[in-house]
């Protein structure tokens, strides 16, 4: 396989084609593999209809290493946008404007992590250190990430390229958890109904499983805690 496609690239372009072949894991659902004989197959196109972009797909699929098999479910890449979300909501509005100089120490570790086998888990991990890490200024933390970002391409290093369009857009909430969705129309209800100390409470319990909830004109708009 790997020689044919090396005959038909090079003869094509009269390039040297690859260096390196990597084997990834495959990619299931509903404990089956995804191919096109099965009629599994989900494409970009459906995932940003309902709502999805695809750089959250890219983030879902870095936070497992790529030879690790792995399960698809539309809960698991609405965890990864809402991560992902967090992310660049953090960059854009609690890191300024101002970018300052790569912090060596964290460029240090994630030359290591990419260079052991392309370990993307931990380099995502240490990205959420870092933006913790106090030691670090706020400009060398932009600057730290935006190095990160011309490996991982997560968009950071290319806000005007329909991210914003598509990262911030709202979820329906039906691609929630039941219980999650049970308590916004909980709360909702209340609201309608004026009753402030439930609904209070009620999203009191959706902060402690993890959700956020906002009050906007356009109705209730609900994201996971991704932990900053």
């Amino acid at each position: 396989h790997h020689n044919n496609e090396i005959a038909q690239s090079e003869s094509a372009t009269a390039e040297h084609f690859v260096n390196y072949w990597l084997h990834s894991g495959w990619v299931h659902t509903g404990g089956e593999k995804i191919s096109k004989s099965l009629g599994n197959t989900v494409t970009l196109k459906e995932l940003s209809q309902k709502g999805f972009a695809p750089f959250s797909y890219k983030y879902w699929l870095l936070t497992a290493h790529y030879r690790t098999p792995v399960n698809f479910t539309l809960p698991a890449v609405l965890s990864a946008q809402n991560a992902l979300f967090k992310l660049h909501r953090f960059v854009k509005e609690r890191l300024g404007d101002n970018r300052g100089y790569p912090n060596k120490k964290y460029i240090t570790r994630f030359k290591q992590f990419i260079e052991d086998d392309l370990d993307t888990p931990r380099a995502i991990a240490l990205i959420w250190e870092m933006l913790k890490d106090k030691s670090v200024k706020d400009e060398d933390k932009k600057a730290t990430i935006m190095e990160f970002d011309k490996v991982l391409d997560l968009g950071f290093n290319r806000p005007n390229e329909a991210l914003n369009d598509q990262i911030f857009r709202k979820i329906p909430i039906t691609e929630f958890p039941h219980r999650v969705q049970e308590l916004v129309y909980e709360r909702d209800a209340a609201r309608s109904k004026k009753d402030w100390a439930l609904a209070d409470k009620i999203r009191i319990q959706l902060e402690k499983l993890g959700y956020e909830v906002k009050d906007t004109p356009q109705g209730t708009e609900v994201s996971e805690d991704a932990g900053l």
